[in-house]
C-alpha cells in the first residue's frame, strides 16, 4: 500500500519538510531568531493575545532599523521578521514546546557581505532592546565562533555549541559548560536573564567578532554600486518606482538555464521591443551585482534595439549592461508568473523530495503509469494547502507589482529632463588582489600569535611533563629527567631481541602492564606495613604508569582497596607482616657496621616511623633517595670520562639525552642544574609582523670566536650552541634583510699593540679573525646593514666617538627603532656588557624612542673551558658553557631585558 500524502487539505507540509533532521541547511543562507525575555514569564502566556506582543516588538525594530538599512540593495531578499507563537511555530528553533519569538533567514547568494550586514543589524537590536537574546546561525552552525576561534575556551566545540551563543546587549555570550553542561533553549534563555553577567564572552572573543562588523553601516554603504546603464522606457519605470527589484533581475539573469534563455529571447513581456525608446539612468546594486553582470558574456537577443559598437565604448557598455538587466527581467517576470500560477518553484521540489524520502513512490519508475498516477495525486493534495497558496502568493508578489507600475503613465520624457551622474569608479572589480592579501595577512597574523602562545606554553609544560628542557635551560638537560627515563628503561617489557630503549610515544589507548598492575596491586596491599614516605614514592610510580586513571576514579579504586583488601587479620598481623618488619631490622643490623651507608644520600624525610626495635634502626639508617642516587653515579661516571666515550654517555645517548653530547665540562652539571632551579630565566615567544619597528644587534659573531680553530679564543672543536648560535642569527639576518629592516653588527677588532687583560691577543683588526664568519660575510653589501668594530667588551662604549657622539645612538634614533633584537657571542661578557649599557641609557632617556632590549637566547652562546683546562693553563680560569650561558640570560633579565627562547616571523609579512 503506498504511503498517502497529507490527507488534511489545510495541512501544512512546510513544518514537516523543513524539520526532518536529515534536511540539509543551505550554504547560502543565515537564519536568526529573537527571544524576548518577557516570553519566558508566566504573564506572558496568560495576557489576552501575546502575538499582539510580538507583533509591537517587530514593528518596533523595523523601524529602528530603517535609517540603518534603507538605502541597501540586497542580494535576493531584504531583512525581515516574522512572527512565530503557538498558532504558527516557527520551524527554525525545534522545541518540544513552541516558544512565542521573532524569526528570520536570508539569502545571501554570493554576497557574504549581506550575511554580517545581518549580524550588524542583530547586534544593533539587541544593544537597543537589551531584554533580547538573539540567535543567528547558518550552515556552518555557529559561525560567529569561527571568527573568535583563536581565543575559545577549550572546551567549546562544534558538538557542545548547541544553545549556548546568543548576542544579547550588544555583546557576545557564552552559556559556560560549567553551569549548564546540556542545555536546551528554554534552560539558557533564563540562564541568559538571570546570570548575563557570567555568560559573557571574553574580551578577546568581543573583540575578534566585533572587528568584522566594526566598520558598519560605512562599509554596507561602500558595497553599493551606482552605474550608467541604458534600458527601455518600461524597465526604466519599474527600477524607478522600485529599485530593489534590481536584485531579482539579476538573479535571473545570473541563474539562468535553457529554458529562461526562451523567454529572453521571444521578450514577450516588454513586446514593443524596437519601438520602445532607450533611455540613460543611473541603477544601484550591490557590487557583487555589478560583477555579476559585468563577468558574463551575453549576446543580446535578435529583437532587442542595440545600438551599433562605434566610437563611443562607454555608450555601448551602458547599453550592454542595460541590455543585460533587460534580459534578467524578462527571464524573472516570466519565470514567477508560471510559478506562481502553479504553485511550484522550489517550494514543490523540496516537497516531492520529502515524498521521495518517506517511500511514497515505492521506488517506482519515473514516467510509468503507476509513477504518474501518485504523482497527479501528490499534485492535488499539493495544491489544496496552504503551501500552494502561500508560494503562489510569494512569486506572483513581483509580477503583481510590475504590472501596477507599469499600468501608470510613464513616457521617455520622464527621463529626458533629467540629469545622469556618472558611474562609480569599478576599479575595485580589478584591484580586489590588495584587500584579499590584507584579509589573508590578518588571519595569518591571528594564526601567528596563536601558534607563539601555543608553543610558549608547550615550552613551559615540557619540563614538566617528560623529556629534556630546552635550550635555554642549561642545554637541553634535565636531571629529574634521567631518573625518570632510566625508570623507564628499567620497567620496559623487552622482546626476544633484548633490552630496547622506551620511545617517547604518546599513546591515546591503554596499554595494560600486566606485571606492572600487579606491582601496583601489592604496593596497595602492603601499603599499611611501610612509612609513609614509601607508600607516597608508590603512589608517585603507579600514577605515571600507562595506566593513566582520571582523579576520580582513582581515588574510587583506592579507597575500594583500602576498605576490601587492608582489613587486618590475625594470619596478616602474625604471618607476613611480622616476618617483613623482622627480616627488615635483621638487614639494618648488618649493614649499619658497614660502610656502605655512607656511600648513598639519603631521603630527608624522617616523619611517621614506625615504633619499636625498627624505628629505631631507622633514625640510624635512613631510607636511600633511590632517584638521586642514580643520577649522581651516572653524573660522576660521565665525569670521569673526560669527554670521551663511556658506558655513561652510551647509555644516556641511546635514551636521547643531550648530556652525552655537552660540552667535556662536566663538573659544572650539577652547578647548572641548580642554577636553573634556584635561578630561573622564564622566556616567551616573540612573533615579528612588521607592526613594532624592529632592529636586529649582531654581537661579535666574527671568526675569531666561532670558527673552529681561527684563533686563540676560537673553539678547538664544533660546539654545538655556538653551531646553534650562528644558524639562528643567519635565519633572523636573511629575514631582516628580506623584509628591509636595519641591522646593527658588532665585528670585534683589536690593535695588535694594544692587548685586552685577561685575554690573550684575538681578532686582530685585518685578519680573518676580526670578519663575519662565512655565513655571515654577504652581510658586508646589504644596504641596510650597519657594522661598528669594536675594541672593547662593551658594544656600546665602543660606539663612542672622539666628538662624543654613538654611531648605536644615531643608529636607534635615524631609523626610530623601538625594539632590538640582540643575538651574539658571549653571554655572560659582550652581550651582557651591551644589554646592560643600552637598558641603562634608555632608562636616563638617552636612547629614544627605543622600548624594549630582547635578547634571544638560542641565537647567544659563550665558550667553554673546563675545571682541569684551566687547571693545566697559567692564569686561566674555569669557564663551563652551560653554567655562564645561563647566568648571563639570568642577568640580562634582571637588568630589565626580556629573554625569548623562540622568534617567528608573519608568514605573510
Amino acid at each position: 500500500m503506498a504511503t498517502q500524502p497529507p490527507s488534511d487539505p489545510n495541512a501544512d507540509p512546510f513544518t514537516s519538510i523543513f524539520s526532518q533532521t536529515h534536511s540539509r541547511i543551505p550554504d547560502d543562507t543565515v537564519f536568526f531568531a529573537i527571544f524576548p525575555d518577557s516570553s519566558l514569564s508566566n504573564s506572558f502566556y496568560s495576557s489576552s493575545s501575546p502575538s499582539l506582543a510580538l507583533q509591537s516588538l517587530h514593528l518596533e525594530i523595523l523601524h529602528f532599523l530603517s535609517p540603518y538599512s534603507s538605502f541597501y540593495i540586497w542580494q535576493h531578499e531584504p531583512f525581515s521578521l516574522s512572527i512565530s507563537s503557538f498558532l504558527s511555530p516557527s520551524c527554525l528553533c525545534s522545541s518540544k514546546s513552541p516558544l512565542p519569538h521573532l524569526h528570520g533567514k536570508l539569502r545571501f547568494g554570493d554576497n557574504i557581505e549581506d550575511e554580517w550586514f545581518t549580524v550588524f543589524l542583530l547586534f544593533l537590536i539587541s544593544r537597543q532592546f537589551p531584554s533580547l537574546s538573539i540567535r543567528v546561525w547558518d550552515n556552518d552552525g555557529e559561525f560567529l565562533l569561527i571568527e573568535a576561534a583563536f581565543h575559545l575556551p577549550r572546551w567549546i566545540n562544534p558538538e557542545n555549541s548547541g544553545n549556548r551563543v546568543f548576542i544579547r546587549g550588544g555583546e557576545l555570550h557564552i552559556v559556560p559548560k560549567s553551569r549548564l553542561s546540556n542545555p536546551n533553549l528554554i534552560d539558557s534563555l533564563k540562564f541568559l536573564t538571570y546570570y548575563e553577567s557570567e555568560s559573557r564572552a571574553a574580551d578577546s572573543i568581543q573583540k575578534a567578532v566585533k572587528s568584522r562588523i566594526s566598520d558598519y553601516p560605512e562599509r554596507a554603504r561602500r558595497n553599493i554600486h551606482q552605474v550608467r546603464v541604458r534600458v527601455p522606457t518600461s524597465v526604466a519605470q519599474v527600477l524607478k518606482h522600485e529599485p530593489c527589484l534590481i536584485s531579482l533581475a539579476v538573479e535571473g539573469f545570473y541563474d539562468r538555464d535553457i529554458d529562461t534563455m526562451k523567454y529572453a529571447a521571444k521578450m514577450e513581456f516588454l513586446s514593443r521591443g524596437r519601438e520602445e525608446e532607450l533611455v540613460c539612468m543611473v541603477v544601484k546594486m550591490s557590487r557583487a551585482m555589478y560583477a555579476q553582470l559585468m563577468q558574463q558574456k551575453f549576446q543580446a537577443p535578435k529583437c532587442y534595439p542595440m545600438p551599433v559598437r562605434g566610437d563611443d565604448a562607454g555608450a555601448y557598455l551602458e547599453a550592454e549592461l542595460g541590455m543585460k538587466i533587460v534580459c534578467g527581467f524578462e527571464m524573472m517576470y516570466q519565470l514567477r508568473r508560471r510559478e506562481g500560477e502553479e504553485g511550484k518553484g522550489s517550494t514543490w521540489n523540496k516537497y516531492k523530495e520529502s515524498l521521495e524520502r518517506s517511500g511514497y513512490f515505492e521506488g517506482l519508475l519515473p514516467g510509468s503509469k503507476e509513477y504518474k498516477r501518485l504523482m497527479e495525486k501528490a499534485e492535488e493534495y499539493y495544491r489544496n494547502s496552504t503551501l500552494f497558496t502561500r508560494t503562489s502568493e510569494l512569486m506572483s508578489a513581483p509580477v503583481r507589482r510590475i504590472d501596477e507600475i507599469l499600468a501608470m503613465p510613464h513616457s521617455a520624457d520622464d527621463f529626458q529632463s533629467q540629469e545622469v551622474p556618472p558611474s562609480d569608479d569599478d576599479s575595485w572589480l580589478y584591484d580586489g588582489e590588495n584587500d584579499l592579501n590584507a584579509a589573508l595577512q590578518e588571519r595569518q597574523k591571528e594564526m601567528d600569535l596563536y601558534n607563539a602562545k601555543h608553543k610558549k606554553k608547550q615550552k613551559l609544560k615540557e619540563p614538566q611533563d617528560a623529556g629534556p628542557s630546552s635550550d635555554a635551560d642549561f642545554g637541553d638537560f634535565d636531571l629529574g629527567d634521567i631518573a625518570k627515563t632510566m625508570q623507564a628503561f628499567v620497567d620496559k617489557m623487552s622482546s626476544y631481541k633484548g633490552a630496547e630503549v622506551p620511545e617517547n610515544r604518546n599513546l591515546e589507548e591503554v596499554d595494560l602492564d600486566a606485571d606492572r598492575f600487579f606491582k601496583d596491586m601489592e604496593s596497595v596491599m602492603n601499603r599499611h606495613g611501610r612509612q609513609d614516605n614509601a607508600s607516597d614514592v608508590e603512589t608517585e610510580e603507579a600514577s605515571s604508569s600507562d595506566m593513566d586513571f582520571e582523579d576520580g576514579c582513582a581515588w574510587e579504586m583506592n579507597l575500594k582497596m583500602r576498605s576490601d583488601i587492608m582489613e587486618p587479620s590475625a594470619d596478616n598481623e602474625d604471618g607476613e607482616d611480622t616476618f617483613m618488619r623482622s627480616y627488615s631490622d635483621a638487614l639494618n643490623e648488618e649493614l649499619k657496621n658497614t660502610t656502605l651507608e655512607k656511600s648513598f644520600v639519603r631521603a630527608n624525610d624522617h616523619s611517621n616511623k614506625n615504633e619499636g626495635t625498627s624505628r629505631d634502626m631507622e633514625e640510624e639508617f635512613t631510607p636511600v633517595d633511590v632517584d638521586v642516587n642514580l643520577v649522581k653515579s651516572l653524573l660522576d661516571s660521565f665525569s670521569s670520562q673526560e669527554g670521551q666515550a663511556g658506558p655513561a654517555s652510551n647509555l644516556l645517548g641511546l635514551m636521547d639525552h643531550p648530556l652525552a653530547l655537552t660540552s667535556e665540562s662536566t663538573g659544572s652539571l650539577g652547578y647548572t642544574f641548580v642554577c636553573s632551579r634556584e635561578l630561573p630565566v622564564e622566556q616567551d615567544s616573540l612573533l615579528l609582523n612588521g607592526d613594532v619597528k624592529t632592529g636586529l644587534v649582531l654581537v661579535d659573531i666574527v671568526n675569531g670566536f666561532c670558527t673552529v680553530g681561527a684563533g686563540n679564543l676560537a673553539p678547538k672543536q664544533p660546539d654545538k650552541q655556538i653551531s646553534t648560535m650562528v644558524e639562528e642569527s643567519v635565519r633572523l639576518a636573511r629575514a631582516f634583510c628580506d623584509k628591509k629592516w636595519p641591522v646593527f653588527a658588532f665585528l670585534d677588532s683589536h690593535h695588535p699593540d694594544i692587548p685586552e687583560h685577561p685575554y690573550p691577543p684575538h681578532c686582530i683588526a685585518g685578519t680573518d679573525e676580526a670578519r663575519l664568519v662565512p655565513e655571515l660575510q654577504w652581510l658586508e653589501n646589504e644596504a641596510n646593514v650597519t657594522l661598528k668594530c669594536k675594541d672593547c667588551i662593551d658594544g656600546f662604549l665602543g660606539c663612542m666617538e672622539k666628538d662624543g657622539s654613538n654611531v648605536f645612538v644615531d643608529w636607534i634614533k635615524n631609523n626610530q627603532i623601538k625594539v632590538i633584537l640582540v643575538v651574539g657571542i658571549c653571554t655572560d661578557i659582550c652581550v651582557l656588557d651591551f644589554v646592560c649599557s643600552a637598558l641603562s641609557t634608555r632608562n636616563r632617556g638617552f636612547l629614544a624612542p627605543l622600548e624594549d632590549v630582547i635578547v634571544f637566547s638560542r641565537a647567544c652562546a659563550t665558550f667553554d673551558i673546563s675545571l682541569h683546562v684551566a687547571r693545566a693553563v697559567k692564569d686561566a680560569i674555569a669557564h663551563p658553557q652551560e653554567l655562564m650561558h645561563h647566568i648571563g640570560l639570568y642577568m640580562a633579565k634582571g637588568r630589565g631585558a626580556k629573554v625569548v627562547s623562540e622568534v617567528f616571523f608573519s608568514a605573510l609579512q
